[in-house]
């Protein structure tokens, strides 16, 4: 989706394994998106007329994977987390954490589990001296209840998300 008045793309990859996107149409604009993980939604805003260099998709190739580490660790502790994602310049992501339902994510939330999870999160990104802006903590419940199922419209509203 193209913003007129901005010149800003706006799209969503679902991430698979660690390759250039095949279905990707025009890979001169808007930068190029890489398959990593199936857990992962990666909201991308740039620019048709800037160029990546190879040296920023190392970098955002380096976040998803220690995201991707974080993320497999942490499922593991079979709460209802069920996957994440990053909006954002790798410099200064922000970390969204999705539970299966509303409760799922305010039962982990009461026991302490966000503690963890950010610790993990922030220790990871300052492995590639990155920093969050915000983590965030959502639901797929929520997700349908007030964006129909629409993960690039309901993650648009990020500054609501608690």
């Amino acid at each position: 989706m193209v913003d007129e008045n901005k010149g800003i793309k706006r799209s969503y990859v679902l991430i698979n394994a660690l390759d250039i996107n095949p279905i990707q149409e025009d890979r001169t604009q808007g930068g190029t998106s890489f398959i990593l993980h199936p857990i992962f939604l990666i909201k991308s805003y740039e620019s048709p007329l800037k160029i990546r260099t190879e040296g920023e998709d190392m970098t955002e190739r380096k976040l998803i994977t220690v995201l991707t580490e974080v993320c497999e660790t942490v499922k593991s502790d079979n709460n209802g987390f069920v996957w994440l994602t990053h909006l954002g310049h790798w410099k200064a992501p922000q970390v969204i954490a999705v539970f299966n339902t509303e409760s799922e994510k305010q039962r982990a939330l009461t026991n302490g589990w966000d503690i963890d999870f950010i610790s993990q999160v922030n220790i990871a990104l300052a492995s590639i001296k990155s920093a969050p802006v915000g983590i965030y903590f959502d639901s797929e419940e929520q997700c349908k209840k007030v964006s129909g199922g629409n993960w690039d419209s309901h993650l648009s509203t990020i500054k609501n998300l608690h």
